[in-house]
């Protein structure tokens, strides 16, 4: 499934495939896709964006749709930030000079549900990208969980000379359990040996009761030309001298 930004009005792309691995034809089936409210797991399906049929499959075969949705239609993305190494958040879209390139991903939670008489199922896809300065700071994704309980969670996928974890609201690191409605950010940096247009593709399993979500991220590293001074000062300094 491809996301972008794209057009005017800003519409996104959702490219679903139905694939059916058995040795019978799969009979016509009906589907709904929701989009769900915020970047997390264990959200409940909020916006319907697509209904529709897809006939019969093949054995061994697959079916394709594409559909665009306008951005306004769609809920909004997580809000995301970044800190410098003195504490100083700022956004990297807001830099000056700009060095880091719009990013035009519509990140949030996908729900695709399907059935008839011949059975049901529904998947799940959670997307987001994150751009990151190597060596200059941390960047953050919002993030939240529905699970009505403690939930447990993993990393997976860091790529060498990146670092992730995740960190509650006030951005301190996360220890144990995810506590019930948990909500937070993802951290992610990268050490100054990765270089500017690497990414790296990274999962966070939560686990709530016996289910298991996975979010997938993908952070690009960008140069972000951050300048870090001895003081504010010296910093507005270099920015407006």
């Amino acid at each position: 499934m491809t996301m972008r930004d794209s057009g005017a009005p800003p519409m996104v792309r959702f490219h679903l495939r139905f694939y059916n691995p058995h040795d019978m034809p799969s009979p016509p089936n009906m589907y709904e896709v929701f989009a769900q409210e915020a970047y997390g797991a264990f959200v409940p399906n909020a916006y319907m964006i697509k209904m529709g049929e897809t006939p019969t499959i093949p054995a061994n075969s697959f079916f394709d749709v594409s559909f665009d949705v306008a951005l306004s239609d769609l809920p909004p993305p997580p809000p995301t930030t970044q800190n410098d190494e003195s504490g100083s958040k700022f956004s990297t879209a807001t830099i000056p000079g700009e060095p880091c390139p719009p990013d035009d991903h519509w990140d949030g939670n996908i729900d695709i549900l399907w059935g008839n008489a011949g059975g049901t199922g529904q998947a799940s896809y959670h997307v987001g990208t994150l751009q990151v300065c190597p060596g200059a700071g941390k960047s953050y994704i919002h993030l939240i969980t529905g699970c009505l309980e403690d939930a447990t969670w993993t990393i997976a996928g860091l790529c060498p000379g990146w670092s992730g974890t995740l960190v509650n609201e006030d951005y301190t690191p996360v220890v144990g359990a995810l506590p019930p409605g948990w909500t937070g950010w993802i951290c992610v940096s990268a050490d100054a040996s990765v270089p500017v247009g690497a990414t790296c593709c990274l999962t966070i399993d939560v686990k709530c009761g016996n289910q298991v979500a996975q979010i997938e991220l993908c952070a690009e590293a960008c140069d972000c030309a951050v300048q870090i001074e001895s003081s504010t000062w010296g910093w507005l300094k270099g920015l407006y001298r």
